[in-house]
């Protein structure tokens, strides 16, 4: 919205202007602090993860985004008893992202199939047509909410853009398309990890 404005009062009675231009003329005439907004970086992501946590930042801090994620990896920490365990952290991650689904259960067996689908394909994206038949099949499979659909979008887990679906990071998508190869038989299971496509997804399975 910013970039396509001059500038905005946010607050009138505060005068608070958040503006796109890098020096625009309104702000040199007010007086106060200046703050820019800009991606978080390496360092940044790790200074907000230990004011979440006393733990030290785990390797997959740096493939998250935003404020939001990586709060909720702080939190996830609490729940390991490896912190350095990537499939036991993303496993405590996944659980707490979905804490405001209605049917976080349901909600991950969508996910495992999401991920398998897109596996399947090659792709890290789906239609969004193509992910609501997903969704109506586990909601006639396993009798989920109707509403399982629009709620993990909503979570931290998947976004939409231009009419496509993805996980917002390769991690979690490998972990749900691990945790529907867990649900094989041993024999199936050792069979799958040694195929070429999962090769992203077999390292994480030693920590199941």
């Amino acid at each position: 919205l910013l970039k396509h404005l001059q500038a905005t009062v946010i607050w009138w009675n505060a005068l608070f202007l958040a503006s796109a231009q890098d020096e625009g003329e309104l702000l040199r005439r007010l007086e106060g602090s200046v703050f820019t907004m800009g991606a978080l970086n390496a360092a940044t992501k790790e200074s907000l993860f230990r004011s979440h946590s006393s733990e030290s930042p785990p390797v997959i801090i740096q493939e998250l985004d935003t404020p939001q994620q990586i709060a909720l990896l702080a939190k996830s920490m609490d729940d390991v008893k490896d912190p350095t365990n990537p499939y036991e952290l993303l496993s405590s991650y996944s659980r707490i992202a979905l804490c405001n689904v209605g049917d976080p259960i349901g909600a991950q067996r969508v996910l495992i199939a999401l991920a398998k689908e897109m596996g399947e394909e090659c792709s890290y994206s789906l239609t969004l047509n193509r992910y609501e038949q997903i969704c109506d099949r586990q909601v006639e499979r396993n009798g989920l909410r109707t509403s399982v659909a629009r709620e993990i979008l909503k979570s931290p887990l998947l976004e939409e853009h231009q009419g496509r679906c993805s996980f917002r990071h390769e991690n979690p998508k490998n972990y749900f398309e691990g945790e529907g190869i867990l649900r094989l038989n041993a024999a199936t299971l050792v069979e799958s990890i040694s195929k070429p496509r999962y090769e992203s997804v077999a390292p994480l399975l030693l920590g199941a």
